[in-house]
């Protein structure tokens, strides 16, 4: 785990606030509470509400290793302390979910495997060392003859926990509870069973008992732990359960199948299948599901990746429990936070949810509108609405949305709804039903009333953009459903069979496949079939390329992973970032570098091949003679942890700036930028330009950017020195210019200067060639004093500039020799002592005094000392001590704090 030094008194600070969040309060395992002995291998218990499974450890072959047994032992020997032992075996522990794992270990030698999240690594011994597994840092710290390991993660939290190994010594297994656990059906307060056709309540759901192929059975309760899981479980006989619970953003339960037989629906989608293994992979209704077994047993979690409100489950003979649940990642705007009354004018920006909302103008009206929080309830939904008259409501840096929907009431006609710099503006809201803009579509449910019509508006589709407007309008409950990570393109949207050919583009969740002749064979006909014969070795519709490839411009990923399967061989290609890695047997292409990108190229089943690109990744292409893709996943570009962005999403899109008129500047996300001339080719300084905002995001970035047309900006950070400058830029001139802590450089393009320093500061340069120019991202490697960024050219556009601020660290809080300067005494039962003390760094020191002669190793804390700055000296602290007066020698030291 990393951390940032902070001063002590900060880190003391944080440990108190974490005690006060209840969320926080880990919950540990330390096996105290049971006897010496062993477990038997498929054994499972229970303490403090962690269900525990142990089974044998599995091969590389995936087969139980023999000789596995587990038991509760002493160790090290004398201690005293119970510890779990794994002789070939593996303990898996189960919670909701977790944000934190922490765990001792003690490890006699060979090896040991570690599972997160159905994704394990396996580890010789346990060295010191970071690693990643599951979507979470593992790190490993050795002590002793055994020591710690972390596990944390950032991002959706920790749903599943295994450990196994040789000789292997587990204790004091702790997890952080995530902020907001899952919702668990655990089948607890169920006490009968229950036929088809009737139904019964868990935690205020509904569940339906269903049949199973026509055979009207019933469901029953266990308490035999089939499912491997404490407590009471479902049983179900020829039948099965179905629930609408709205919307799901994942789950995970677990199962053991008894019979053969069995049938899940996920949002209207089925299958069945004789074996519960033969899901893993599938995909239903948008929802990809993973099956992992517990070891040799028929029993193991079912974890579904993906957003669902519909879900049915039945067998022969099934056993659920542990059926877990994940919120969508969704967050609705109810304008409860606004002051009744409160009217915000066209241009004035407020934030609710931590979401930035612009009152803009409204382009059908006179632009001078405004908007009002009121009470009014003419959106149909409870509490406050806001009224646009005359204005538009926009919504400002925020991540990606899959989908919005919101309750509107429409007074008078006139509206518009702008998403991804696409309009569309009609008399009534109702008029927009049906549509698609700027690749979202738009569904309405309208009703008239008295005032005109309300009901609510449903848009799904990848929206960077959104602004809704209206002469008369109000507006409730907007909900925000956020794009899943990462964005994955699996050909689903496209006819079975439907073909494409040179030039064509494909479309899928906003991202542009552009369909291109593959360089080798110019004689035969560029073809890309979309089938479903599963070449790739994934489920679902693939696309077949013939005599093509597939290029994917302006994104910005950080990693890309997709499947192929070449039908002939060592004739496939693939480029990164406008460069062409070569033609060849994609599995050539493995440990490879293209366009600043590293390539791994791995089997994949069947044939198939996995194939990752790691970096920044701009644009890619993949093709062959004939070659099948699918499952093309896109994890967006990631800025530095500590970096502030400016995105240009509330610049106006009316005003333009240049060096020689009010305004020649303006401020965003807190920079201030200020307009200047530029210089050609020909060192001749050219005075036409100007600054505007664009909406065609020609910079290779989402939403707004600044363009700058014969025209540059200086860049005032608002803080003395920058470091980590990085930012999307298009270019589609001549020339540009850069300038950096007083070095100007004029250039004809970025490219020219990868690699060199200007200013002290080397500048790295990434670009793909588009229609009419490149774009790329520019990245500044050094600090930059403020006000000495400057950048500018010919048709040159702008966006995501991100930055850090450069601070001296602090140094290190160390303690020197503590001085005695006087002891006093000032009254017959009192002395006061005065201590002076060497400190250098951040910190506060504690005093501590001796109990008594006889034992000089024992301390007391004095929590009364207050350190002051001795004047004229800075590198001391002095504290006046009061204490009772006595003839017996005592002794003081200081310490730093614990942390």
């Amino acid at each position: 785990m990393k951390t940032t030094p902070r001063s002590s008194a900060t880190l003391l600070a944080a440990v108190f606030l974490l005690v006060g969040m209840a969320h926080a309060t880990p919950v540990c395992v330390d096996f105290e509470e049971f006897n010496f002995g062993n477990i038997p291998i498929g054994a499972s218990f229970e303490s403090q509400r962690v269900g525990i499974a142990i089974s044998a450890a599995l091969n590389e072959q995936g087969q139980p290793i023999p000789g596995a047994g587990a038991g509760i032992e002493e160790f090290p020997s004398g201690s005293g302390n119970r510890m779990l032992a794994l002789s070939n075996a593996s303990a898996c522990f189960a919670f909701p979910c977790a944000t934190l794992i922490t765990l001792q270990w003690a490890n006699a030698g060979g090896f040991v495997d570690l599972t997160v999240n159905n994704d394990t690594i396996s580890l010789v011994g346990l060295q010191a060392g970071t690693h990643t597994v599951g979507g979470a840092t593992l790190t490993i710290v050795p002590s002793g003859p055994g020591g710690t390991i972390t596990i944390e993660t950032a991002s959706s939290g920790i749903t599943s926990f295994c450990i196994a190994g040789s000789e292997l010594f587990v204790d004091n297994v702790c997890h952080t509870p995530c902020p907001e656990n899952p919702d668990c059906l655990d089948f607890e307060g169920i006490d009968k069973g229950v036929v088809v056709g009737e139904s019964f309540f868990e935690d205020d759901l509904e569940i339906l008992v269903i049949p199973f192929q026509g055979n009207n059975g019933f469901v029953d309760i266990s308490t035999n732990n089939n499912a491997n899981h404490y407590g009471q479980e479902l049983a179900l006989f020829n039948a099965g359960i179905a629930f609408s619970r709205g919307c799901a953003g994942g789950g995970t339960f677990e199962v053991l199948q008894a019979q053969q037989g069995i049938e899940v629906s996920i949002n209207g989608e089925s299958i069945l299948v004789d074996d519960v293994k033969d899901l893993n992979g599938v995909q239903l209704g948008g929802v990809q599901i993973f099956v992992d077994f517990h070891g040799n047993r028929p029993s193991g979690t079912i974890t579904l990746v993906g957003q669902f409100d519909e879900f049915s489950i039945a067998g022969a003979e099934l056993y659920l429990d542990h059926f877990c649940m994940s919120p969508c990642p969704r967050d609705c705007i109810d304008f409860e936070e606004e002051m009744l009354g409160a009217v915000y004018p066209t241009g004035e920006s407020f934030f609710e949810d931590n979401i930035e909302l612009s009152i803009d103008k409204y382009s059908g009206g006179s632009g001078a509108g405004v908007g009002i929080i009121t009470d009014a309830g003419r959106a149909n939904h409870l509490g406050q609405e806001l009224h646009l008259q005359d204005a538009a409501l926009a919504l400002r840096g925020t991540p990606c949305i899959a989908a919005v929907h919101f309750h509107f009431g429409q007074a008078s006609p006139g509206v518009e709804i702008v998403i991804n710099g696409q309009s569309a503006a009609f008399a009534s809201m109702a008029d927009l039903d049906g549509l698609t803009v700027g690749g979202a579509t738009i569904e309405v449910f309208d009703e008239p009333v008295s005032f005109g019509i309300r009901g609510v508006v449903m848009i799904t589709g990848q929206i960077a953009d959104l602004a809704i407007g209206g002469l008369d309008l109000h507006l409730d409950h907007i909900c925000l459903t956020f794009c899943p990570n990462p964005d994955c393109i699996d050909f689903e949207v496209f006819p079975l069979q439907a073909t494409y050919g040179q030039g064509d583009v494909l479309m899928e969740d906003g991202f542009a496949m552009t369909v291109h002749r593959h360089m080798l064979a110019s004689m035969v006909d560029t073809e890309v079939e979309i089938t479903s014969a599963n070449a790739a070795n994934h489920f679902g519709q693939e696309a077949r390329l013939r005599n093509a490839r597939i290029d994917l411009s302006s994104i910005c990923a950080s990693t890309v992973t997709f499947r192929a399967f070449e039908h002939v061989a060592s004739q496939a290609t693939l480029g990164v970032n406008g460069q062409n890695g070569g033609t060849g047997a994609l599995a050539l292409f493995d440990g490879n570098t293209i366009g600043g990108v590293s390539v791994s190229v791995q089997p994949g089943g069947n044939g198939s091949q996995v194939v990752t690109l790691s970096g920044t990744i701009l644009q890619f292409e993949v093709g062959g003679i004939a070659i099948t893709i699918d499952h093309i996943c896109i994890s967006p570009c990631v800025s530095s942890p500590g970096a502030d962005c400016v995105e240009f999403e509330t610049l106006s899109l009316v005003e333009t700036w240049n060096a020689f008129s009010f305004p020649f500047e303006f401020t965003q996300d807190g920079v201030t930028f200020t307009a200047d001339t530029v210089y050609d080719l020909d060192d001749i300084q050219i005075n036409d330009g100007f600054l505007a905002a664009g909406t065609a995001q020609r910079a290779g970035h989402l939403g707004r950017d600044l363009w700058m047309t014969n025209h540059s900006a200086w860049i005032d950070f608002g803080m003395p020195i920058v470091k980590n400058v990085s930012l999307h830029y298009g270019h589609y001139g001549s020339f540009i210019n850069l300038f950096i802590n007083g070095d100007f450089v004029v250039a004809t393009d970025f490219v020219s200067l990868d690699g060199t320093e200007v200013g002290g500061v080397v500048v790295n340069v990434i670009r793909v060639p588009v229609p009419g120019g490149y774009t790329g991202i520019l990245q500044f490697e050094g600090p930059i004093n403020n006000f000495n960024l400057m950048i500018g050219g010919e048709d040159l556009y702008i966006d995501h500039l991100c930055f850090e601020e450069d601070v001296e660290p602090e140094p290190p809080f160390s303690l020197g020799k503590l001085y005695i300067i006087s002891a006093e005494q000032i009254s017959p039962t009192q002395q006061q002592i005065v201590l002076q003390l060497e400190v250098s760094g951040s910190g506060t020191p504690l005093l501590q005094r001796s109990v008594d002669m006889t034992n000089p190793v024992m301390w007391l804390d004095v929590p009364t000392a207050i350190w002051n700055p001795v004047p004229g000296n800075p590198g001391r602290r002095q504290t006046v001590l009061p204490a009772p007066f006595s003839t017996t020698w005592q002794f003081f030291r200081a310490v730093a704090p614990p942390i």
